[in-house]
């Protein structure tokens, strides 16, 4: 089908990456055009599993992990399709999942970016326990839509559907888009490696006046932080250089007016954050540090991003707010409860 591409980054994801391919190519989807597979220097085999058992996909071979940003712009631009699906290898898709996401990213023109309801794998067990709706930015906290709460149709009424924009774990993006938003000739943005680059290419296309969509029709499975288990360093790096992004993120994008109007509300997300776990603290300011140091060229892309806006300052101001009293439960909930992990392993 040439409306579709399907590109997924690898990175030692042999365990997974078989039956991620089984679902996209599985009779109960639409044939994607093309599948490209971009390899960031695996090590555990999975390269040459992939040149044995599906010698029909494209596969670029990088020597070293470039980053999950570089990665996917390498294959962003070696898709001719007009609309590519992103996909981590650890995501499993169901029936019916592309033509879903086709069908919301062609509903409007000014449509640009699609999510499907993304539930939780968890040790290799689906779960009814929501993994994404799509990206929320409650006072520019990035976080996963419903995450933890059980799937019981809460997000699928039609007041649901607008979206800041699609989880960077399985989001679909209409090229045009793409072309429109990209900046200094990235669509991701590679100073960024990995992390909370999905939120930034929404925001930037948010400003462009693109939208986002979710379709809880299109379900698939995602068996988040699958590079991560077992191994606390890289757990450790997920944590600094996801707050640094964030920080990035929005000297990029927000306006001087946006700064004024809620500096309150973020330093109290901030001191909220902090207040959760003590231990945050060390990495907390790390990633403020490495914020500040690598200030410059994000204030550089504003200068490239900022003018190019379509939309008023208030445009966004429905996605920004939240209500004030679940901020802390909000917070503690995803990153600091013990209940958290004892939902997770119940499923």
């Amino acid at each position: 089908m040439k409306d579709i591409g399907v590109n997924i980054v690898n990175w030692n994801g042999k365990q997974y990456i078989e039956d991620c391919l089984d679902s996209v190519l599985g009779l109960n989807q639409v044939r994607p055009e093309q599948v490209i597979i971009v390899d960031n220097g695996s090590t555990d085999g999975s390269r040459e599993f992939l040149e044995r058992k599906f010698p029909g996909i494209k596969l670029i071979k990088n020597d070293r992990n470039t980053g999950f940003c570089h990665a996917h712009n390498q294959g962003i631009l070696q898709s001719a399709a007009r609309h590519v699906l992103l996909l981590n290898f650890d995501v499993v898709l169901t029936a019916g999942f592309l033509e879903q996401m086709i069908n919301s990213i062609e509903s409007d023109p000014r449509v640009g970016m699609v999510s499907g309801k993304l539930l939780k794998q968890v040790a290799g067990r689906p779960s009814e326990l929501i993994d994404s709706t799509g990206i929320e930015m409650p006072y520019y906290f990035m976080r996963p839509r419903g995450e933890n709460e059980r799937d019981n149709g809460g997000y699928d009424a039609p007041e649901q559907r607008d979206i800041f924009g699609p989880c960077g774990a399985a989001p679909l993006y209409r090229r045009e888009m793409l072309e429109d938003i990209k900046c200094r000739g990235e669509y991701f943005d590679e100073d960024y490696f990995n992390y909370v680059e999905d939120v930034d290419l929404a925001w930037r296309a948010q400003l462009r006046g693109w939208k986002g969509r979710y379709n809880p029709q299109a379900v698939a499975y995602h068996e988040r932080g699958a590079t991560r288990k077992g191994n606390p360093r890289i757990t450790d790096d997920y944590y600094v250089r996801g707050l640094r992004n964030r920080y990035f993120s929005m000297i990029k994008n927000m306006t001087r007016e946006e700064w004024k109007k809620y500096w309150k509300r973020i330093i109290g997300v901030e001191m909220v954050f902090i207040w959760g776990d003590f231990q945050f603290i060390r990495p907390r300011l790390k990633a403020f540090l490495l914020a500040w140091k690598g200030s410059l060229p994000m204030r550089e892309k504003r200068k490239l991003i900022q003018p190019r806006r379509t939309v008023p300052v208030d445009y966004l101001d429905n996605f920004f707010k939240y209500q004030e009293m679940r901020v802390p439960a909000l917070i503690r909930a995803k990153y600091f409860s013990p209940k958290r992990k004892a939902a997770e392993e119940k499923t």
